[in-house]
């Protein structure tokens, strides 16, 4: 669904939370995924890497990885 540019955003906030942690990850990098959901995804660690390349990341999050991991 992630490579069906017509998926509505409803469908990809749902399979955000299908129980194959690929789907999740497939769906945390889809640019039409919620931030909100993008952020819960960030909270799992099956999904943590995929929500951290998500295009809709706020800025904010991207500046609390990177401080988290050392990064001035």
């Amino acid at each position: 669904m992630a490579r069906d540019p017509e998926a509505p955003v409803e469908l990809i906030e749902r399979l955000s939370h299908d129980p194959s942690a690929g789907v999740r990850r497939a769906m945390a990098r889809d640019a039409r995924l919620p931030v909100g959901r993008l952020l819960e995804l960030l909270d799992e660690p099956e999904t943590v890497g995929a929500a951290a390349e998500g295009p809709a990341l706020p800025l904010t999050a991207m500046e609390g990885i990177l401080a988290a991991a050392g990064v001035p």
